[in-house]
């Protein structure tokens, strides 16, 4: 039981907002919104304006609102299991981050353009790039994505 609780008790604070570079947050009366440069500018941080409590789980490259496309098979391998063409926004499931070429920000929106990993095989897609619009509206909030 006293493990159980320790375990709960990390997961609880991990969700609580944590100042750093890697951060970049937009916030208004009723949303706070973050997201994480070393996950590909993917949204990794969501609360209510006036709590630091994260609803996001953000554990690892995979658990993010980020954009994930799938293609044919390419011969690539997910750990030992064949996998397809799969560029993601936040990286690949090794925990090497996608590449943020741009990201700028306002109070309450915020841009990033990212050329994407491949989930499995781990390389950049160097031919593509990933655009995320996100602007808090009130108690909206509104994401755009684009992928050339």
């Amino acid at each position: 039981m006293v493990a159980a609780h320790a375990a709960m008790a990390q997961q609880l604070e991990s969700n609580v907002v944590k100042q750093s570079e890697d951060w970049v947050y937009i916030q208004n009366a009723d949303l706070k919104v973050g997201l994480l440069r070393s996950h590909g500018g993917a949204i990794a941080h969501l609360s209510s304006g006036t709590s630091d409590f994260n609803t996001l789980n953000h554990y690892d490259h995979g658990r993010l609102v980020q954009q994930s496309y799938y293609g044919d098979e390419d011969g690539s391998l997910w750990v030992d299991k064949p996998w397809r063409y799969n560029p993601v926004q936040g990286g690949d499931y090794k925990g090497n981050a996608a590449k943020v070429v741009e990201l700028t920000s306002t109070e309450t929106s915020a841009y990033v353009k990212t050329i994407p990993r491949h989930w499995a095989a781990g390389k950049l897609v160097d031919e593509c790039t990933m655009e995320q619009w996100v602007e808090l509206e009130g108690p909206v909030l509104r994401v755009r994505f684009k992928f050339t």
